[in-house]
């Protein structure tokens, strides 16, 4: 009587994602009965409709008893049903329990790698206020101003805007502004010219235009009274030395743009002025908006265009009473 080989044991197979192999053939995906499928989808509703009850019956004693459950309570709560319910849905709808083990303990390391990222994000995010009461709050753009005396419980950000706009109504400060309006107007005049003495003559206007409306520059140094008439001076002396220089048409345009400034009404002009338009000029300015200016309208000069910008941020940084430092003007 002939004797049979005796078939080919199944056997593991790490090649193969489903563990096994029979005759060198891989076998197909192991077909999950209905009943076990819908049995798991039945059990993941009754848990749905438990996280729901839950939370219902949470709110209910808080609002009926006046009790407050610790918040950890809900954490491991919630946690708890959802790893429950993740754990069905990887053995059964993922058919982690039919593959290879290495599949189960690929996704354990995943899980792994996101539990070491929370633990040490909650290390921080679980301890802030543990020496600063105020820090336990949550994060806002433009920092919460808890904890800073001089923002006045508001954001620091919107804090400082407040005390700039507080600054920039200061007289001295508000004649200093309408001094550049005046000045880039005078720009703006010797543009339409179109003549080298000209632009020569603005680019002088537009230095010390800069100079004025740089944020730095208001905040940190003490802008004194009559600034139209110094920077009027500071024109005729600028023009004095391009005539001597040889260079009189621009020196006598300078002059003529001097005599206009020094004509200004600061009372009249006082009395158009705009602190949020004078503001928002200042932050165009700042930001490196080249294009026109927000309380004039006026076209910003060549030497404006070419002029390193300083942001807000810096600027606001620094300024107010105990910040103010000398700086050697122009």
């Amino acid at each position: 009587m002939a004797h049979h080989a005796p078939a080919a044991s199944d056997h593991f197979d790490e090649t193969d994602p489903h563990g096994h192999s029979k005759h060198g053939q891989h076998e197909s995906h192991v077909i999950v009965g209905p009943f076990i499928l819908r049995t798991i989808l039945v059990v993941l509703l009754l848990f749905t409709a438990l996280t729901v009850g839950i939370a219902q019956l949470e709110i209910a004693i808080q609002n009926w008893f006046g009790i407050y459950l610790p918040w950890w309570v809900n954490v491991v709560g919630a946690m708890s049903i959802a790893t429950i319910k993740s754990i069905l849905v990887m053995a059964y709808f993922m058919q982690l329990k039919y593959d290879n083990p290495i599949n189960t303990v690929a996704m354990l390391f995943c899980f792994f790698a996101l539990g070491l990222f929370l633990l040490f994000t909650g290390l921080d995010l679980f301890t802030r206020d543990k020496i600063y009461d105020y820090k336990a709050g949550p994060v806002v753009a433009g920092g919460t101003g808890a904890g800073v005396v001089s923002a006045g419980g508001k954001p620091i950000v919107e804090a400082s805007k407040d005390r700039f706009l507080v600054k920039l109504a200061e007289p001295d400060v508000r004649e200093a502004m309408i001094t550049v309006n005046a000045l880039r107007h005078e720009v703006h005049e010797l543009g339409k010219l179109g003549t080298d003495a000209a632009r020569q003559a603005a680019a002088v206007i537009s230095a010390r235009a800069d100079y004025l409306s740089d944020l730095k520059t208001i905040i940190v140094k003490q802008i004194e009274p009559g600034e139209l008439a110094r920077s009027a001076k500071h024109l005729r002396d600028r023009a004095a030395e391009l005539r001597a220089g040889a260079a009189s048409p621009a020196a006598d345009l300078l002059e003529k743009a001097a005599q206009h400034v020094a004509g200004v009404n600061l009372a009249e002009a006082a009395a158009s002025y705009s602190i949020d338009a004078t503001f928002a000029t200042l932050a165009s300015f700042a930001h490196g908006d080249h294009g026109q200016h927000a309380h004039s309208g006026e076209a910003a000069s060549t030497s404006d265009r070419s002029r390193p910008r300083a942001g807000l941020t810096d600027a606001l940084e620094v300024f107010g009473p105990a910040a103010a430092k000398p700086q050697g003007g122009h």
